[in-house]
């Protein structure tokens, strides 16, 4: 059984169409087609892109086509989007509405997001564990400050989005923006250690025996432009597997998979 990945799509729904396409996971009429294939998405549906909501709503089509092969993760962009819908702007807490707006958020997707929309996205998983690796959004150690197991995680980050605790929104949407954590280097090139030892125990941990994430556009790591960029980026002894194209930024897309 093939296991197909792909990372964040920020609302170009054409092009995630074209990738399901070409794979062969749909048909013209986005029926699947993928027979026994699982499908997993990485997270950040919505911002920085025309559709967002078309693109949730094509993920979830697709769930109900085939109950239990297509999986979606909740992204930080995700957390963002329902902070800002849940609280507009809290200005003497927290500015989620212009935060997400800065975090390039599409106006349009917030007019035409549903309660259906809403529920499914605030019951969306931080973490999987799919035919052997382990799938996260962000490239960080930050989910270990809500569960020592898969099941604890998403069930403390889900109960978080399904409640009216602000404060607690604040901190998820803070410590979601994280990454870096599983690299030589940090966000400003300056040399870090235990990068290979933080994703060794982040797997002892959790299990699986890689982890796949997005939240990083690989052309960040290898200086390409984001439309040459046509595969992960595979690292810390590989232990790591990024698959953001960086599609916001002009990549094509690719998918990854086993």
């Amino acid at each position: 059984m093939t296991t197909y990945i792909i990372g964040d799509i920020h609302g170009h729904y054409d092009q995630f169409i074209e990738l399901l396409y070409h794979a062969n996971l749909v048909n013209d009429q986005l029926a699947w087609v993928g027979g026994d294939a699982t499908l997993c998405v990485m997270g950040d549906y919505v911002d920085r892109g025309p559709n967002g909501i078309g693109t949730i709503d094509l993920i979830m089509q697709l769930q109900k086509q085939v109950p239990g092969q297509v999986h979606a993760l909740l992204g930080n962009h995700e957390v963002a989007f329902l902070a800002a819908y849940r609280f507009g702007d809290q200005r003497d807490t927290e500015p989620f509405f212009l935060n997400w707006l800065d975090m390039g958020g599409v106006l349009e997707d917030m007019q035409y997001v549903t309660p259906e929309h809403i529920d499914w996205l605030s019951h969306l998983p931080a973490m999987l564990l799919v035919n052997g690796r382990l799938l996260i959004h962000a490239d960080s150690a930050f989910y270990t400050a809500y569960g020592a197991s898969v099941e604890s995680v998403n069930e403390n980050i889900m109960t978080i989005l399904t409640s009216e605790r602000s404060a607690e929104w604040g901190v998820l949407f803070r410590r979601f923006r994280q990454k870096y954590e599983f690299l030589p280097f940090n966000w400003e090139g300056e040399k870090q250690l235990y990068g290979v030892q933080r994703a060794k125990a982040f797997l002892t941990i959790y299990g699986g025996e890689q982890i796949i994430h997005g939240h990083l556009p690989v052309f960040r790591l290898t200086e390409q432009a984001p439309e040459d960029v046509t595969e992960p980026y595979i690292y810390a002894d590989g232990l790591c597997v990024d698959v953001d194209a960086g599609i916001y930024k002009g990549g094509k897309g690719f998918i990854f998979q086993w």
